[in-house]
């Protein structure tokens, strides 16, 4: 759910995330309870180039993700692409 220029996130908080950087992001998990960090799943479109999956940003901080996010560029694989028309049918 989002509040503004924050996010809701599953865990135990809310990481406040800069409004031109929300509009990338689909799901944020809050898994640092854990020792596994945060979880940030990509809206369909965007893409980061660090990992294996370009859709997702897995890091121990708000803040490297945040630095991550600032990277986000259009995506144009076929899963987006795919998924981008027939979400506009």
């Amino acid at each position: 759910m989002v509040y503004l220029w924050y996010y809701k996130i599953k865990g135990d908080g809310i990481v406040k995330l800069p409004k031109n950087l929300e509009k990338y992001v689909d799901e944020i998990i809050d898994e640092r309870g854990e020792d596994n960090g945060y979880w940030v799943y990509l809206k369909y479109g965007f893409k980061v180039d660090y990992s294996a999956s370009n859709h997702i940003i897995h890091e121990d901080t708000a803040k490297e993700c945040i630095d991550y996010l600032r990277a986000v560029e259009p995506c144009d694989c076929k899963e987006c692409t795919d998924y981008l028309k027939g979400e506009r049918k």
